[in-house]
Formats: structure tokens, sequence, C-alpha cells
């Protein structure tokens, strides 16, 4: 059958797919804090950091979206998941390189841990890149419509363009905030162009292949029998970068424990979003092709560039103030985040304890 008319995207199309959203992790969570700022041009980037990226991206995707439309509440938690892996791979959690005297409570560095875990990976690295995706490419809106209609009116009504070219200046600030990484101005325009260009290639080879047809986002990710071979691979990387990376920073087993209860923690709340989460039972079709916003997206991409390039070059060394920012933001937002996400899930699953026990006794839930 014609790939026009074909009703599930060919194999080619979802590794392009893949692609993409690998390359919107690294570029959201390490470009763009300037944390990483050339990850799509040596060979450690290509072979550890970009893998790393999409296969918990694709992973935890599959967990939250392969048979349901998610509550916030679940995409958050399985971001705080994709988080963890700061733990045992880089041991930032228990030692944090960038913060070493941070206060600890049960071994873990609560700020570096509240910022990595709650607000980073959570959203950057997980939740803004399916968000993105899915909106420009995809024929579906399940992460959309997990925000609040608030957030989703800012992103997408009338004045939309004005918050999207905004968010885009305040990535711009966030890059060059790390003298270290980026030490020169042409470090800092070169990393910024650079991983635009990356992103807007890979996202006009997808159009092309797929001649603007819009799949949903379900079935542009991992199959189930794809998914044996994925964990197996982020496994590996978890065991061999574990042994790799830091080994010395490696603490005894009361921190570890931590870790290991937060990993319960967030797995069990995120089970139980999943189960408050509306099943998907009739499958989705793709969209017919549409025009692609690359007018937008090429304004997106300039504004970014020209603002980490102008805070670096007015700014200088100042421009670290930015990074403070994030760190003050961040913790806001993840214990924010966490709170609210908790609390859902309590109230979503106290209602159906009730309304199993309503049923068991032969009466009507009260409203």
């Amino acid at each position: 059958m014609d790939d026009l008319h074909a009703s599930r995207p060919t194999s080619f199309q979802r590794l392009l797919f893949w692609a993409i959203l690998g390359g919107l992790s690294v570029f959201f969570a390490e470009v763009s804090i300037g944390s990483y700022p050339f990850p799509f041009t040596n060979v450690w980037g290509l072979l550890v950091v970009c893998p790393l990226y999409l296969l918990h991206l694709l992973v935890l995707g599959y967990v939250v979206l392969a048979r349901r439309r998610p509550r916030l509440s679940a995409l958050f938690f399985a971001g705080a998941l994709f988080g963890l892996y700061e733990a045992y791979m880089t041991k930032q959690l228990w030692n944090p390189d960038w913060s070493p005297d941070a206060v600890r409570v049960g071994g873990i560095a609560v700020l570096p841990t509240i910022v990595l875990v709650l607000w980073w990976h959570a959203t950057m690295a997980f939740f803004v890149p399916l968000l993105v995706a899915e909106t420009a490419l995809g024929g579906s809106r399940d992460v959309a419509r997990a925000l609040p209609r608030p957030v989703r009116r800012a992103l997408f009504g009338r004045r939309g363009t004005v918050t999207l070219c905004a968010l885009a200046a305040a990535l711009g600030c966030l890059h060059s905030s790390i003298p270290t990484n980026t030490p020169t101005a042409a470090h800092v325009a070169a990393s910024s162009m650079l991983a635009a260009a990356v992103v807007l290639a890979l996202a006009a080879l997808y159009r092309w292949r797929t001649r603007g047809r819009r799949f949903p986002l379900r079935a542009l990710l991992p199959t189930g029998r794809e998914m044996v071979l994925l964990c197996v691979c982020l496994a590996l990387m978890y065991g061999g970068l574990g042994m790799l990376l830091r080994p010395e920073a490696l603490p005894p087993l009361g921190p570890q424990a931590t870790v290991w209860l937060l990993y319960v923690f967030f797995g069990t709340v995120l089970w139980l979003a999943l189960r408050s989460s509306p099943r998907v039972i009739e499958p989705e079709l793709p969209e017919p092709a549409r025009p692609f916003p690359w007018r937008l997206w090429f304004a997106l991409a300039g504004i970014y560039v020209a603002t980490s390039l102008a805070s670096r070059l007015l700014l200088g060394r100042a421009a670290a103030v930015f990074a403070l920012a994030n760190l003050a933001v961040g913790a806001a937002v993840g214990v924010t985040m966490l709170i609210a996400s908790v609390y859902d899930v309590v109230r979503i699953t106290l209602a159906r304890a009730r309304g199993r026990r309503s049923f068991a006794d032969g009466t009507r839930p009260s409203s």
C-alpha cells in the first residue's frame, strides 16, 4: 500500500520520529542550559547522551501513552522516574559536583534532587519533548490535553505565538548561563545554531517522508515487542554507565536505599495515576496532510539563537544569574507539581474506592 494512504506509519517513519524525540529531549535538557552544548558533534554525545535520553523517553512514553490518555500527574511521575538516572548513572543525587555542599537528607542532596528529578527531567527532558513532537508533527493531542486549561490557552490560544516567543527567549538566556561550558560568544552561537539546525533538519526529513501526514503519537511509539529490546538496552546503559561514570562517588547502602525508596514511591504513584487515566478503546486514524508552520519554527529558532548570543555579549559571566533563577523557579515548580500530582492521585484513588464500596453495598455513590 502507498505510504500516502497507509493507516499506520512505516518503520522508517517511526525511527525518524524517535530520532526527533531524542533530539528534542537532548536539546531541551542539555543544550538549552549549556550543560552539554555540543551533543550532536562528538562520539560521546551520539553514542551515549542521545541514546540515554531517547531510551528513557521511549520506554516511559510507552508506559504512559500506549493504552491510555494520561493525566498530567502520570506524565509528571514518569518524568521523575526518568530523572532518577542521575543517581546510579551520574551519582549527582548523592554527590553533585556542581553543589558539593548541598544539604543532604537520607544521604541525597536535597536541592539538586528537587531540581533534577522534579523539575528539569520531569519537564524539560520528558514532558516538553513529547508535547512539542506531538503538537508539531503528530495527529493527536493527548499530551496537550493533560495540561491545565489556562496553560493550554496560553500556549495554543490567540496569543500562543507571543508565549512561545517569550519561552524561546528565556531558553536562549538560559543557554549562556554556564560560562565554563560555553566560554566564548562563539561557543554560544555555534552550540545554539547547531542544535536548532539538527532538530529542524530532522523535522524536515520526517515531514518529507510522511508527506505531511500526522500520525497519532501512540502509533509512533514502540510496540510491546520493541519495548523488550529497548528495556534491555536501557538496563545495559544503567550498568555500563554506573560502573564507568564516577564510581568513587557511589555511596554506602544507606543513601542508596533512599533512592530505592524514591523508585518505589514514584513507581507506585505512577501506577495509581495510570489506573485513573482513561483507556484508549478505538484505534486512531492519521490526519491528512496540512501545512507545517515553518515560519514559526524558524522564528523561534532565531529568537533562541539571538537571545543566547545577546545575553553572553551583554552580560558576560553575569549571565550565570539565569542559572540561579532556574534553580529557584525549578525548585518551586517541582515541589508544587509533586504536591499537586500526589493530591490528584490520592483524590482519584479515594473516589474510586468509595465508588467500589457503594457498588458493593448496592447504593449510589454520592456526587
